[in-house]
């Protein structure tokens, strides 16, 4: 895996659970679960920025002149980063839930043991 998206990742899991990749375990599932959702974020929110900047850099030359108004490119790339934007929303339950098990079955302190009911 490249080295942003690694830190990208890093910055989703200690924005959302306060850890990073390397304090999860590869073989506990919950972990891994995580780990493969928040791999998935950052990959379309990196691609949400990329195409954000392209737009970005798209509009300025329109601005300037060098590039006309309405192109088949920038019609991609809008719809681009709409689909980056909608995965992104699409994956921020799942995360929550993730997040939420890893934190459950990592949990420290004293476990109510009281199984009756």
């Amino acid at each position: 895996m490249p080295e942003n998206r690694v830190n990208s990742t890093d910055k989703i899991l200690t924005e959302v659970a306060g850890i990073t990749r390397a304090e999860l375990d590869d073989t506990h599932p919950v972990d891994i679960v995580l780990k493969v959702i928040a791999e998935n974020f950052a990959y379309h929110q990196d691609a949400a920025k990329r195409i954000a900047d392209g737009i970005s850099r798209y509009l300025h030359g329109v601005a300037d002149g060098n590039r006309h108004l309405f192109s088949l490119a920038s019609c991609s790339d809008s719809g681009n980063y709409d689909a980056a934007v909608a995965s992104m929303q699409a994956l921020r339950e799942p995360l929550a839930a993730a997040v939420y098990a890893y934190r459950q079955a990592h949990r420290t302190g004293p476990q109510d043991t009281n199984t009756a009911t």
